[in-house]
């Protein structure tokens, strides 16, 4: 039996459990074949349904699996993962793992490949679920883990200000396209539905979109998440509260601009056509110049309050009438009318020069 042994990454320490995934697919193929192999991939599987046509129509040589068996953290029952690998003639081999299905063949086998992953298109997985991925670790490597949310009781044009509806309809377009990659920065002050417009945003996306806390999103860089950004290609990731990311090297913080600049507009951005949506609280002149360049931005929008007329409006059909309102107001403000702030007082020190 293995034992215990501690797996670092730059943003969490933690034991890693016996590796269930002791195969791996370059390995099991070069054992097979001998030779490096080109992959293709094809993602939102039902597997239970596609290993069942696999098994029945394909005529497989031989099957390969590892899998492991987990306590449910909230219930009562066990739920297995699994890795299954089929490898079949003509120098081909399959992989299913987590909805995922990549085929492994020799170059010039493009054609009956791509034959191959036609035909696997008929088990799409379809939900009328709304979904995000978490990034956790689990097997000593990044994976993600679904999590289901409603969908916010949202109308643009009464909860934001005018200036958003084109901004949005040009999000839903850029997004829904597939290999194009970019950033997407949303600022404003808390509490004006920046997180309540990106949840309404993705939930007409037909793509993966993975959360990811800034301390994450600091290590994409890094060697050991390369083979996790290969497998969330043409994903969409969300990042919150990502000041410590964007903002700009002239302050000596740390950040990690570069690694933000090479997935949206370098080299790997181009081959994985990933998208990132960034929140940030702070001023725009914070954020480090060279993420506001002209052709690397997808879109750049600041939330603010929504507008007097627009705020009495809303607090009128929330059951509130015959409040003057006279500024606008954030949408924390205007859902939680009425309530008392807990405020801190603080006697604040001037800084800086006095006439």
């Amino acid at each position: 039996m293995k034992t215990m042994k501690n797996i670092s990454y730059k943003y969490r320490i933690l034991p890693a459990l016996d590796d269930y995934s002791y195969l791996d697919e370059l390995k099991l193929y070069y054992a097979y074949f001998g030779s490096v192999p080109s992959v293709k991939r094809l993602a939102n599987l039902d597997l239970e349904k596609l290993a069942t046509w696999i098994e029945t129509e394909k005529g497989f040589e031989k099957k390969h699996y590892s899998s492991v068996k987990r306590l449910h953290p909230r219930e009562l029952s066990i739920f297995m993962t699994s890795v299954r690998y089929y490898v079949l003639d003509q120098n081909l081999l399959i992989k299913l793992e987590e909805g995922s299905m990549s085929v492994l063949f020799e170059t010039g086998d493009e054609p009956r490949v791509d034959e191959l992953l036609e035909k696997a298109c008929q088990f799409r997985q379809e939900t009328t679920e709304n979904e995000i991925h978490m990034v956790i670790v689990s097997h000593n490597e990044l994976s993600t883990e679904k999590i289901k949310f409603q969908k916010p009781d949202l109308v643009l044009d009464k909860h934001y200000n005018d200036d958003l509806k084109p901004v949005h309809e040009k999000l839903v377009k850029t997004l829904s396209e597939g290999n194009k990659s970019g950033l997407i920065l949303l600022y404003g002050e808390p509490g004006t539905g920046k997180s309540t417009y990106i949840r309404s945003l993705i939930c007409g996306l037909n793509k993966n979109v993975i959360f990811m806390t800034p301390e994450l999103a600091g290590s994409l860089g890094s060697p050991e998440i390369s083979k996790f950004l290969i497998r969330n290609a043409e994903s969409v990731f969300v990042i919150e509260d990502a000041e410590q990311l964007l903002v700009s090297r002239d302050t000596g913080r740390s950040s990690s601009i570069s690694t933000i600049l090479n997935l949206t507009d370098g080299i790997l951005g181009e081959s994985l056509g990933i998208q990132i949506i960034a929140t940030f609280n702070s001023d725009l002149y914070n954020i480090d110049k060279a993420l506001l360049r002209k052709g690397r931005m997808l879109a750049l929008y600041e939330f603010k309050p929504l507008e007097a007329r627009k705020s009495a409006s809303l607090l009128s059909e929330l059951g509130m009438e015959n409040v003057e309102v006279t500024n606008p107001m954030t949408l924390a403000d205007i859902y939680n009318y009425g309530e008392s702030t807990h405020e801190v007082l603080r006697t604040r020190t001037a800084i800086g020069f006095k006439n």
